[in-house]
Parts: C-alpha cells; structure tokens; sequence
C-alpha cells in the first residue's frame, strides 16, 4: 500500500476527512494537518495527522495509518477507503460488459469500436446541456466536455471502461459562467446554484438510461422520446446501441459520484443500470421517433417577479438583460423561468412588472440543472 499512498492527493483527504465529520484542529501550523474524529471507549477522539505535502518522506506512512484508521472505524477494505478518497472530487462512469467469453479481454476491433462511441456519448450529453435539442447533426458543441473526461482504469474481475470526470471547478468551462451568473443575481430562496456542467452531463446519461429502463417496464418508447429535455437526444441513443454492437451481451453502466456535490433525488438512487437485449429496440425506436421530433415551442404566460442587467439595460450594447417569470398557465404552471430579453422587451416586461401586469412570450424549454430557461424568446406581449 506505501507505493500507491504517493498518488492520493492532499487535497482529496482533507475534503474527505470533512465530508466524514472530522473536525481540522490545527489550521496555523505550517507542516501539520490535525483532525480530531469519533472518540473510542476511553472517550478520547481519534486523531488523525497528516503532513502539508505529498513531497514530504513521511507522507505515505501516515496516509497509511490514517487509512488503517478509517478502515477499522467504517469496516471497510483498505481498498475500498482509498477508492472513495481518489474519487471524492470526480464522478466516475464504470461500464461493464458481460462477454460470456472472456471475463478479462474482448475482441481488440470491438473496444477500438466502442471508445468511441463512449466519447460521443458524453459529448453528445453535452450538447443538449448547451441547447436542448432532440437530435443534432455533430458533436462540436460538446468536444471540449468530451476532451474534460478521462479514461481509468479498467474494471477489475470483468472487462469494463472507467470514464472519470473532475467536478466542482466552476471556472472549468467557462460557456456555462454568464448562466451560472446570472442565476446568483437573482437572490431568490426558490433558485438555487446549478451544479456545474461536467456534472450534468453524467446526470443526463444517468436520466437517459433510467428512462430506458422505464420504456422496457412500460414497453412504450414515451418515457425516452418525452425525456430528451433531462435525459437522451436520438444521438445519445445511438451511442448506447453501438457500444452494444449489436453482440447482444449485458452491459452495466455504474456511477460513483463524487462527494462534493449532492446527486439528485430523481437519481440518486440509480447507481447501477443494466442494458441487455430488452432495450435495444426501444433505444431504436426512440432514436428514430426522436431525430423526426421539432424543437418544442411552448407560450407561456406570468408575472414578472425580477429583472437583471449587469450594466446600463438601456445601452444597445448590452446583451445580459434577463428577467424571471412566475409561469401562471399551461403544463408548467407555478414554475419560474429566466429569459434573456432584448432591449424593447426588456422595457415592456419592465413596465409590466412595475403595473403588475401579465405577460406573453414563446420560445424552447431548457433545463440547466434544476432550472428552467426559455430561450430564443419571441412574440412578447402584455395581455393584461
């Protein structure tokens, strides 16, 4: 174990020790970390103590104990400890296939196939976190997210992939800041921060193969087509059954999610999902009925409930105007959505705030974590 303790970061302890409820006692001192825990029989806390820096020689000895602590204390593997703290600052996506042939290799063309279409899977969820679409003639818009994942090791006892991805960086990808801004303006209790985008697109495949399972049980493609704001384009779809290529075997799709960030409770208890020949019709299906579907207009009506500019909302120059409306009619009543408003509508949804009026507007539904957009607004009234 003293070899592999050099690749655990510092950094990956501390927040783990925190999220376990060890208590830092000493944040001043220049070389040590000190966490006081649970206390044993005697009523003395255990201690925990930790040097500054993996350059130090005595790093790996007291990872060592520290993992010999924690093991004793949660009854677990020493393995099993050091996996939960590697992967406390990054979701991981196992993928294990079944091939009744071979428990440790497949076909050498076949994983060169399916690497792939793992990369546009992901690449793919991303597109639709940027604009939710049904379908999309190429990948470009989620290449950067697709380039951010990272390819782990393999599973061990069975031949697998491990796609690792870093969360919590909100300043990784920097397309997502003026969303993430403009949802902090409004200082509202009812909105709260979007978890950032590396970890929306694992939620989303998460979602889409949720809703794959659901087509099987109700075996109805509904839960799949109606799902593609949350969970799989018809590109997404495709990417599934290819990595099944066709060979029928089961292939079980693992998440372990990071603990720095709180896993939805639509999903939460999804962990493990496991696509065998059932699915592969349905994901046909769905993706067929999918790349024929049209991006859905909706017109909602509300009241205006906030409006934000960064700078002068009056300047032409200016491309931030954002407003909140309380959706008062049809299906997504009760609901608040943000929309980007030029100029002119801005001052007519300000005048309507201001008289308390009821307004207009049509565009496309898009959810950025647990909130909703409407984007490319038109067609703006005040009716009363």
């Amino acid at each position: 174990m003293a070899a592999t303790t050099y690749d655990i970061p510092i950094a990956n302890i501390t927040t783990f020790l925190d999220e376990e409820g060890w208590n830092l006692e000493q944040e001043g001192d220049d070389r040590w970390y000190v966490f006081s825990g649970e206390e044993d029989s005697d009523n003395d806390s255990f201690e925990i103590v930790l040097p500054k820096t993996t350059r130090s020689p005595e790093y790996p000895l007291y990872v060592m104990h520290m993992i010999e602590i924690l093991s004793s204390l949660a009854d677990k593997p020493h393995e099993l400890i050091m996996q939960e703290i590697q992967n406390v600052c990054r979701d991981v996506l196992l993928v294990r296939i079944d091939d009744r042939a071979s428990t440790t290799s497949i076909p050498m063309d076949r994983a060169a196939k399916q690497i792939p279409k793992l990369k546009q899977l992901v690449a793919f969820a991303a597109c639709s976190e940027k604009s939710q679409k049904a379908h999309y003639r190429d990948s470009s818009k989620g290449k950067a997210m697709a380039e951010h994942f990272r390819f782990g090791h393999t599973v061990a006892g069975s031949f697998g992939y491990r796609v690792e991805s870093a969360v919590g960086e909100r300043m990784l990808f920097h397309e997502d800041l003026d969303q993430l801004r403009q949802l902090e303006i409004f200082e509202d209790q009812e909105i709260e921060e979007a978890p950032p985008l590396e970890r929306r697109v694992l939620e989303r495949i998460v979602r889409g193969l949720v809703a794959t399972a659901k087509s099987v049980e109700v075996r109805n493609t509904q839960p799949l087509v109606d799902g593609y704001f949350s969970g799989f384009n018809a590109n997404m779809c495709q990417a599934i059954l290819q990595i099944g290529q066709g060979h029928y075997e089961p292939i079980e799709y693992r998440v372990s999610w990071s603990k720095k960030i709180p896993v939805p409770k639509d999903i939460v208890q999804h962990s493990s999902i496991r696509i065998d020949r059932s699915h592969f019709d349905y994901l046909n299906a769905a993706s067929r009925e999918l790349k024929e579907t049209e991006p859905r207009k909706i017109t909602v009506e509300g009241r205006v409930t906030a409006l934000s500019s960064e700078d002068d909302p009056r300047s032409e120059h200016v491309d931030d105007r954002s407003v909140i409306v309380r959706v008062s009619s049809g299906r997504f009543k009760s609901r608040k959505l943000r929309i980007a408003l030029g100029k002119r509508d801005y001052e007519r949804a300000d005048k309507a705030h201001m008289d308390w009026n009821t307004i207009s507007v049509t565009g496309e539904m898009r959810q950025i974590g647990s909130h909703w957009h409407l984007t490319d607004p038109n067609d703006f009234r005040v009716i009363r």
